[in-house]
């Protein structure tokens, strides 16, 4: 909640939200009729940055009742819950086409990932971002799902700014994730 407000000045990694919206629209063409769950959807900024290219299904979930607030307010989702992302999900198995995390994974463990998937259609994305910081644990996860046959690498960026508004961005890098369900 603390931070409910603050994330528009912030400017996460520049245009993070934006560049992971074009990232997934381009991995969907012109299918954008997607049931999309945006996960840590924080006041709403990956959620306007996917509605203004065209996607209108969309449910954001966060921990921060305020946030909550706010990014429903911007009537870009369809629906908007307050959920502790290290639990269980509150949505049907297989329900999803595409999920985000964007920003949020330095505040949650590499386990999530089996609940992301228990909600992802197979051959959905899993699109997410990881600061450098948190990357070797969470990469350590997403090798072993694919070596067992649960996802795809279908993307992975190359070092982006995270933090321009802080002192000394140059320290703090993010990557931004594309995974397909198999």
């Amino acid at each position: 909640d603390d931070m409910a407000g603050q994330l528009q000045k912030i400017r996460f990694g520049g245009d993070l939200f934006q560049i992971v919206a074009d990232k997934i629209r381009e991995f969907c063409k012109d299918n954008i009729d997607k049931k999309i769950i945006d996960l840590g959807c924080g006041d709403g900024l990956v959620g306007e940055a996917l509605y203004s290219r065209g996607f209108s299904d969309i449910t954001g979930m966060d921990i921060s009742e305020k946030m909550i607030a706010i990014a429903a307010a911007k009537n870009v989702y369809k629906s908007v819950q307050q959920v502790d992302l290290l639990k269980a999900l509150p949505a049907e198995s297989i329900s999803f086409c595409i999920l985000s995390c964007v920003g949020t994974s330095t505040y949650l463990n590499p386990a999530v990932l089996g609940e992301w998937l228990r909600v992802v259609k197979d051959g959905g994305l899993v699109v997410f971002t990881h600061k450098t910081a948190v990357l070797g644990e969470w990469e350590e996860e997403q090798d072993r799902l694919e070596v067992e046959g649960r996802w795809k690498c279908k993307y992975k960026s190359d070092p982006l700014f995270y933090l321009p508004a802080l002192v000394n961005p140059g320290l703090e890098r993010v990557y931004v994730f594309v995974y397909q369900k198999l």
